[in-house]
């Protein structure tokens, strides 16, 4: 479908999907130019194995530094031996982007990074928190040339409201939002087709 459509998806890869057969098949997508590679760090399967697994540990920005760090390395690594090439996109697991995640990620090379998801808080279960960001792109170390591009989301407006007042002045007023973004998981085809309309409506 991608191809159809001209689309070169970005395929961001696990620990696990680097180490089984699975990555030769993406190998082959990212040779051939039909998609791009990127790296997605899910703590609780990566090695190394030291840390309790907890939900607050689920984000890795709540890892200790050199931790957090040693497992990017890990992940790194493996993504370099399945594919013979570094990734330089990477996506925390869960959103758990935090102030280490983002020196870890000069220090590996990476280039862009994917992690936060604009307009939601994950405070509650201990993970960062982006409900004041919003959708546009802006540099985590303009000096070393590391971009973030956030999941694409807004504040909708439930009601017969939502498709005319803006999410923003919306949140502030006081009238009834909820956090939407660009995907799959516990979003509805109809609030991703609205999302997309006010974004694109929005510039």
């Amino acid at each position: 479908a991608c191809e159809r459509h001209g689309a070169r998806p970005l395929y961001v890869v696990t620990h696990v999907v680097a180490k089984s057969a699975a990555s030769g098949y993406i190998a082959g997508l990212v040779e051939s130019e039909r998609a791009d590679l990127g790296a997605h760090l899910h703590p609780w399967s990566t090695p190394p194995f030291v840390e309790d697994l907890t939900l607050r540990n689920s984000y890795q920005c709540n890892l200790p530094p050199a931790l957090e760090l040693e497992k990017m390395e890990v992940l790194h690594q493996a993504i370099r031996e399945a594919f013979g090439r570094a990734a330089i996109v990477f996506k925390a697991g869960r959103y758990g982007l935090g102030r280490s995640t983002v020196a870890a990620l000069v220090r590996l090379g990476y280039r862009l990074d994917v992690s936060p998801s604009a307009a939601f808080s994950f405070a509650a279960e201990g993970g960062p928190d982006f409900s004041g960001m919003t959708s546009d792109p802006f540099w985590l170390d303009r000096g070393a040339g590391l971009l973030c591009l956030p999941t694409s989301g807004r504040y909708l407006v439930r009601g017969w409201l939502k498709r005319i007042v803006p999410g923003a002045w919306a949140r502030r007023s006081g009238l009834l939002t909820v956090p939407a973004r660009l995907s799959p998981e516990m979003m509805t085809l109809e609030d991703m087709r609205l999302l997309t309309d006010l974004l694109i409506g929005e510039g």
